[in-house]
């Protein structure tokens, strides 16, 4: 017999708290996880008589080789998290309110540290409290266009090698220059769409082709 999905008002509420202390549970260990990387980045130590970065002491080749290959962490996110920890307690000790701070989610945090600075740290941190996520981004966005709205900027995932990668980085690159265009983005959906305008006028002439 199928188990009922529906909750009495007890276990809502109980299952309600522990979707906010499981997400303040995450929060605490991101910020952790952001001094610990920090340190990892910032830190030496003597290798071979000569002082040297932690990571290239572990053997590699840079510390976003150390995060990918050793920890299992994407780079762009191993910067975010060490961010957190370096944009509000080094850059900004001292300038913000605590009880504030204690009501974000790290996904806010992360937010944030594309416009904090010692002025408005705390009226982003208030607004962020209000807002949701998606607010969030979407008016950190409007204010790095300088109050212009726009469409929030995400980022595209393909499946590649890393030599696959290196040539489309290449190619979008010289696209994106020669184009006069201001993002990647921008580039390759220029790219895209006269690829797609040609293969239509490929079809409309192989079909007159065919038609005789």
């Amino acid at each position: 017999m199928e188990k009922s999905l529906t909750l009495n008002a007890e276990d809502a509420k109980k299952l309600r708290n522990q979707a906010v202390e499981a997400t303040q549970s995450h929060t605490n260990s991101i910020l952790l996880l952001g001094i610990v990387l920090w340190n990892t980045f910032r830190y030496n130590t003597s290798f071979n008589g000569l002082e040297a970065p932690l990571w290239e002491a572990w053997g590699h080749e840079s510390w976003f080789e150390y995060v990918e290959h050793e920890l299992g962490i994407h780079k762009s996110t191993a910067v975010a998290y060490r961010r957190i920890h370096e944009i509000f307690n080094i850059e900004l000790e001292s300038c913000w309110d605590r009880a504030v701070f204690d009501q974000l989610s790290a996904t806010k945090l992360r937010a944030l540290c594309k416009v904090v600075n010692k002025k408005n740290v705390n009226g982003w941190m208030r607004k962020a409290v209000k807002f949701s996520c998606c607010q969030l981004d979407e008016a950190i966005v409007v204010s790095q266009n300088g109050g212009i709205r726009a469409d929030a900027i995400h980022t595209l995932s393909i499946l590649c090698t890393k030599s696959e990668q290196k040539k489309m980085r290449d190619i979008i690159t010289q696209a994106k220059d020669n184009m006069k265009l201001d993002r990647p983005g921008k580039a390759l959906l220029r790219i895209l769409q006269e690829w797609s305008v040609s293969q239509a006028a490929q079809e409309v002439r192989n079909t007159k082709k065919a038609a005789g």
